[in-house]
């Protein structure tokens, strides 16, 4: 039985009537004939099914059945012109396209849902909303392809005129969820679909969700709307939306109050919150570390169902115990972050990783699709989407535990991981996040102080320089084509306004994330205030136009904008960003020296031992010189022997 009941669909289609009347009659009236089956009159309930699908989600804490999302979402809030807001309608974020950001659990996708859903149901529907999840693009489904599919399930025949007409319409919207789990190879011509759709069409709404410091985000044609943390006054509601008494969610709130573990920090994301009270029921307590508190999750999701049920336990289909399924699952984690898995596997990268794992992991023997039943039947941490492909419930219970992997293995094998991926760690960033936090010594060692310094020598080597063209060679080593392009004002044509920014060469430095905001804002402010044509172009000594989707733009290259307008922002830029590096650095030698610091726990053992051994071998031979009434000129042979005893405990040590 599908989740919207009936009285849901009606009401749907009954609030959905007004938007699909007016795109209807928009389109007869200019010819375009794609819209024939809204005629019909059950048409309303049919687009009311469709859109009802985004509301049923699965989620950690519902995860072996689809659950109605406005049955346990508790509203996001966004920073909207550095002020918080609850974002709860489309029209909250109206005016310029937007980039939703936020790090590892804080409820883009459930955002964008609620958005969609609520644009609905507000008794006031303005736009009709495309919703698409952007892993499941590839070459083979292009963005455009992937509209036109969900545009299709709304019964619309599309074609060119069609399409074009609801882009123009202002009564769509497409709410693209994941920027940063497509396929690398896919990110620059997708960015460029984006901005070509957001400059053609400027009234079609375009809303991206994105973890940080992807390319999405230093898109001119985008702002930046970042999810606020979770405050403390948010854990009780937030909870009591799960399903828990109001009584047992302020325990719950208090518990993690009163917690010494550094963990309590760490909750201020939706996904954490709910994996700590899931932990926090079945356990009574909020684990220490971090480390420990993904230890107890896993053995609570293969055991949470089972408690309920007296003198049940439930069968693994692997028949291994649940260290060692744990100790396969970490290096299937690994392994299909090793072959470049963003979040879904099909059948064929799930044997691939299945296959990889077994051979890193000793007497933990089984067959792929047990293992596959045990993630997706029994703990839930996996799911399987259609005949052919099976995902990790949220990308971050993947990135945890191949860090657990890297955390569990040997020195050397840790070294040559961290050594490997220095030049080149962008597919590890959030994984590397949880390993700062729970291998933070060897992190610290064989990562990130060898990469702060490879940033040091490669890009800055010349930063105490402060001449033009100093500042342009370091920018030419970051991103060699760096440059601004201007495009007239759609209000004034004489009005310049910024149109992109870049190119920027793809991040491969862990420790270089952010340095591109750095720049970009520096663009803009080295611009005088609403730039003119004539003043821009006399600033600069000449501009040079060309048309770019009908538009004419300038591209100003960023050695010309030092060259003439002077390189103090960029310099500013960069002061803030190395003395940041420079901190992050420092703490990571902090926790190299207080590992070095242990080893004197044993110098100083060794001493007293040492001293103990000296006093006792001297009172021995002293003792043995009086009963057999030794000369003085015996006491060399004696220290000499004492001597040797101490060069052999030395060796022995």
């Amino acid at each position: 039985m599908p989740l919207a009941s009936t009285a849901v669909i009606s009401l749907t289609a009954k609030l959905l009537t007004p938007l699909i009347n007016d795109l209807y009659k928009g389109a007869k009236k200019i010819g375009i004939s794609g819209f024939q089956r809204w005629e019909e009159r059950s048409f309303p309930r049919k687009l009311a099914r469709r859109i009802q699908a985004i509301d049923e989600v699965k989620t950690i804490w519902s995860p072996e059945k689809e659950a109605s999302l406005s049955s346990f979402y508790y509203p996001s809030t966004l920073i909207l012109d550095g002020m918080p807001k609850p974002a709860t309608r489309l029209a909250d974020l109206e005016g310029k396209n937007a980039v939703v950001e936020g790090t590892v659990g804080q409820g883009k996708s459930m955002l964008l849902r609620n958005l969609a859903i609520e644009e609905i149901l507000s008794n006031d529907a303005k736009r009709l909303p495309v919703f698409i999840e952007m892993r499941s693009l590839s070459s083979k489904l292009t963005l455009q392809q992937a509209i036109i599919k969900q545009l299709s399930s709304y019964d619309i025949e599309v074609d060119g005129d069609t399409l074009n007409y609801l882009q123009r319409s202002g009564r769509l919207a497409y709410l693209l969820d994941g920027f940063d789990e497509l396929d690398e190879s896919l990110e620059k011509e997708i960015l460029y679909d984006l901005e070509f759709l957001s400059q053609k069409f400027p009234e079609l709404l375009i809303i991206v969700t994105s973890r940080p410091n992807n390319a999405i985000q230093k898109s001119a044609a985008f702002r930046v709307i970042p999810v606020a943390p979770l405050m403390h006054e948010d854990y009780v509601p937030f909870i009591s939306k799960l399903g828990i008494a109001a009584v047992q969610a302020e325990q719950i709130r208090e518990a993690i109050r009163n917690s010494p573990s550094r963990l309590a920090s760490l909750i201020s994301t939706p996904l954490m919150l709910t994996m700590v009270v899931i932990v926090y029921q079945s356990e009574h307590e909020i684990p220490e570390t971090l480390p420990e508190f993904f230890d107890k999750l896993f053995h609570v999701v293969f055991t949470r169902h089972d408690k309920l049920k007296a003198a049940y336990s439930r069968k693994h289909y692997s028949g291994l115990s649940e260290r060692k399924l744990q100790n396969l699952f970490e290096a299937f984690c690994f392994m299909s972050m090793q072959n470049g898995i963003t979040r879904s596997l099909s059948i064929e990268q799930f044997e691939e990783s299945f296959d990889a794992a077994q051979e890193y992991v000793e007497n933990c023997n089984c067959e792929s699709e047990e293992f596959k039943l045990d993630l997706t039947k029994v703990a839930c941490l996996m799911i399987e989407e259609g005949l052919d492909t099976t995902t990790f419930l949220h990308k971050s219970i993947m990135e945890y535990y191949a860090a657990s992997f890297i955390r569990h293995s040997s020195d050397e094998v840790a070294a040559m991981f961290y050594e490997d991926i220095i030049q080149d760690s962008r597919h590890w960033w959030e994984m590397l996040s949880f390993l700062r936090e729970i291998d933070a010594f060897r992190y610290s060692r064989d990562f990130a102080i060898p990469e702060s310094r490879s940033i040091r020598s490669i890009y800055f080597d010349g930063e105490n320089i402060r001449t033009n063209k100093a500042l342009i060679n370091i920018l030419a080593k970051c991103h060699p084509e760096l440059a601004l392009t201007l495009a007239a004002s759609d209000e004034n044509k004489q009005i310049l306004k910024i149109h992109s920014f870049g190119p920027f060469q793809a991040e491969k430095y862990c420790g270089m994330r952010g340095f591109a905001e750095f720049l970009v804002d520096s663009m803009t402010r080295i611009l005088p205030d609403s730039p003119t044509f004539n003043s821009i172009n006399e600033l600069l000594g000449g501009l040079n136009g060309k048309e770019e989707s009908g538009l004419v733009v300038y591209e100003i290259p960023v050695s010309l904008l030092i060259t003439k307008l002077g390189g103090e922002h960029f310099w500013e830029a960069i002061d803030i960003f190395l003395t940041k590096a420079d901190k992050q650095a420092e703490d990571a030698l902090k926790i190299i020296q207080q590992q070095e610091k242990r080893k004197a726990i044993f110098s100083r053992k060794r001493g007293r031992k040492m001293a103990y051994l000296r006093s006792h071998y001297e009172r021995s031979f002293i003792n043995q010189m009086a009963a057999m009434e030794l000369k003085p000129e015996g006491l060399g042979m004696a220290h000499t022997r004492n001597n040797d005893c101490n060069e052999m405990y030395d060796v022995n040590w």
